[in-house]
């Protein structure tokens, strides 16, 4: 009469064989290395996305950098004494602007298109060199400022007569 119970099954079961132990550990071998090399894979594919995010970053900060430059060159006022726009951050409200830009030694006259712009007659020679130390980012013809910008005070006031 067959017994029930841990010896029962042990007696049942069928001895492993040396084939099935090395075919096991092949395929334990495998994965192994799969993931490895999955791993592997997986960081080659990042190291190149990062090496596109880095690249695109470069390009565009060179293009900002590059704009930059030719607009503070290009657009230098000609003509300080006629008046100077300076541009502030555009985080800068409209107060906080004119007031860097009185204190530095100058005028005001008016607000350009946007409030952090502001349209100056500077008080003395080295004026723009203590406004750019005051924060501001452009120091610009104003005659170029509101021929650029569609939006200046000027082309409103035209608008509304």
């Amino acid at each position: 009469m067959p017994s029930c119970g841990p010896a029962a099954a042990q007696a049942h079961q069928k001895p492993i064989s040396n084939r099935l132990l090395i075919n096991i550990a092949y395929y334990q071998a495998r994965v192994k290395c799969d993931a490895a090399r999955y791993r592997k894979l997986c960081a080659m594919v990042s190291l190149r996305v990062t090496r596109r995010v880095l690249d695109g970053m470069l390009v565009g900060a060179f293009a900002v950098f590059s704009l930059y430059v030719v607009v503070r060159l290009e657009f230098r006022p000609r003509d300080p004494a006629a008046g100077i726009g300076v541009v502030f951050a555009p985080w800068t409200d409209g107060e906080q602007a004119m007031r860097r830009a009185v204190t530095a030694g100058g005028r005001f006259v008016r607000f350009g298109g946007l409030p952090f712009i502001v349209i100056v007659i500077p008080d003395r020679g080295d004026y723009m060199d203590r406004v750019a130390a005051s924060g501001a980012l452009l120091i610009v013809d104003p005659q170029a400022l509101a021929a650029c910008l569609p939006f200046s005070s000027d082309n409103r006031a035209d608008d509304k007569s």
